[in-house]
């Protein structure tokens, strides 16, 4: 059961950060408009992307406390870092964001990082 809190809590990390990404992307189109700002419309409220970020944020919250009720802060936090090489890898997934091979080699080295703490620190 703990191994899935960790796993989900990295999920809603990773899903909050690309709603974010999305709506910030979608407010760039805004941001160029000529239409004085006073005159725009608030991108975020629009498209419900920011909204659906946050809505990811108090669902990890809460798996994160139970967690934290599982583990010690020292295995836990680290364990989250895995979200560094889930990130890129989701915004290669999902927004065909370019990722170079060091970016890759990091993120490996990272995750090997974490399975290590995790492997100490759960057992």
């Amino acid at each position: 059961m703990l191994v899935l809190l960790i796993i989900l809590s990295i999920t809603f990390d990773v899903t909050r950060e690309l709603c974010f990404k999305i709506a910030a992307g979608r407010e760039a189109e805004h941001v160029s408009s000529p239409m004085p700002v006073r005159h725009r419309q608030i991108p975020h409220v629009q498209y419900g992307w920011t909204a659906c970020g946050f809505l990811c944020w108090a669902v990890e919250i809460i798996i994160w406390t139970a967690v934290l009720a599982q583990l010690p802060l020292n295995v836990a936090f680290p364990l989250m870092s895995i979200t560094y090489a889930a990130t890129p890898l989701a915004s290669w997934m999902f927004l065909g964001e370019t990722i170079s091979n060091r970016r890759w080699a990091g993120a490996g080295f990272v995750t090997a990082g974490a399975a290590i703490i995790g492997s100490t620190g759960m057992g």
